[in-house]
């Protein structure tokens, strides 16, 4: 990477990955949240925790700052947690209407 262009193609090309990941990542939460049963069951804090830790240790082995990654994890997991919340919702609405 000798110049600005390549730099910004390689960031691009990252960026793709990346993508590809969260969309990994937000299947595997979509799976959580089809098993867990009330809203308030997406926030578990113990586990917000737990990936913090592993997060932060990841980080610092991969020579990458372990507070950001911290900053970033925290409001993917946020995200996450909104995602679960509202679909854990909808679903609770739907029982309570298909019951009446």
């Amino acid at each position: 990477m000798d110049t600005l262009s390549e730099v910004r193609a390689a960031i691009d090309e990252i960026d793709d990955k990346l993508i590809a990941l969260l969309a990994a990542r937000l299947e595997a939460v979509k799976r959580a949240a089809e098993l867990k049963d009330r809203p308030h069951e997406a926030r578990v804090p113990w586990r917000v925790e737990e990936v913090t830790r592993r997060v932060r240790n990841a980080a610092a082995i991969a020579g990458f700052d372990p507070d950001a990654a911290e900053r970033i994890w925290r409001a993917m997991m946020e995200e996450c947690i909104a995602y679960e919340q509202h679909a854990l919702a909808e679903r609770t609405a739907k029982r309570r209407e298909s019951s009446r």
